[in-house]
């Protein structure tokens, strides 16, 4: 069976997982149809009605309140996950006179494993809802400009696909290095710990090279859809109205901003994929 690690974490967690998620969800899809709703409210000052205008605040409004207490919330239950499979790991590791350094370098590996429950998996909900929601609320406004934005579906796969092949392979070597750090550092030898830290830096270096070019190549596509898009909806100018013209703007960024998020979900689930790797055979 793959993916014991988190199969492990999610069952004991799963129904206060699926309810922060649930909520997640319920706060998204309400933040997705906000430029809809003030579209029309500034379509409604025409006509002096501002009822849309009343139903964004409350929608702004509840937006807050719940991400508030989605984060109180998030922070009791993941530092809870957190420590109950730290605890886990380091008992095995004792019982099986596993070196210290390893230990400590995997518990430090650890905290990526929670964190993408935490941090990465919500921000994959948000930026999917996100897509999806901008996708449909564009083809509400103009099914051509749906067929523009779909092609950037095809850079965004082929760009991360490679990046992540890239992004695992330094990761795992990255990784068995950090692993030997302690010993390096117990056992002095200056020229070994100068040959060792320069390693590490070196590999760093080279993952930040891999973001950097894959998230300038991501905007370089995003700025040339941005660009067909709005020169677009200036030739059309005379047959939308201003709120709308707000509206197809907003969801166009929201479009384009949902893909910038996969560089560094890639590179996540790179440094997961190591980490599950090494401890599945162990602890399960």
């Amino acid at each position: 069976m793959k993916h014991k690690l988190f199969f492990s974490i999610f069952n004991k967690n799963k129904k206060n997982l699926f309810l922060l998620y649930f909520i997640l969800v319920i706060e998204t899809l309400n933040y997705t149809l906000l430029p809809y709703v003030l579209g029309n409210g500034i379509n409604g000052f025409k006509n002096n009605d501002f009822s849309w205008l009343y139903i964004y605040v409350f929608q702004h409004l509840f937006n807050v309140s719940i991400a508030t207490s989605r984060k109180i919330f998030d922070t009791k239950l993941f530092t809870k996950m957190h420590n109950e499979i730290v605890f886990k790991t380091i008992l095995f590791h004792r019982e099986n006179n596993i070196g210290i350094s390893t230990t400590n370098a995997r518990i430090g590996l650890l905290y990526s494993a929670v964190g993408f429950f935490e941090s990465d998996l919500p921000e994959l909900f948000r930026s999917s809802i996100q897509i999806v929601g901008a996708t449909i609320m564009i083809y509400f406004y103009s099914s051509t400009l749906l067929y523009i934005c779909l092609l950037l579906i095809i850079p965004a796969f082929f760009l991360n696909r490679n990046f992540g092949r890239k992004n695992l392979k330094i990761t795992s070597i990255l990784n068995s290095s950090l692993e030997n750090q302690t010993d390096v550092i117990t056992n002095y030898n200056q020229k070994k710990v100068k040959e060792y830290f320069s390693e590490i830096r070196m590999l760093k270096i080279r993952l930040s090279n891999l973001d950097a070019y894959n998230f300038t190549y991501m905007q370089i596509f995003n700025l040339l859809l941005l660009l067909v898009i709005v020169n677009f909806i200036f030739k059309n100018s005379n047959t939308i109205l201003p709120g709308d013209f707000y509206a197809l703007i907003a969801y166009t960024l929201r479009y384009s901003q949902g893909f910038d998020f996969l560089p560094q979900l890639v590179e996540k689930l790179s440094i997961l994929k190591d980490l599950q790797i090494r401890l599945d055979k162990m602890l399960y």
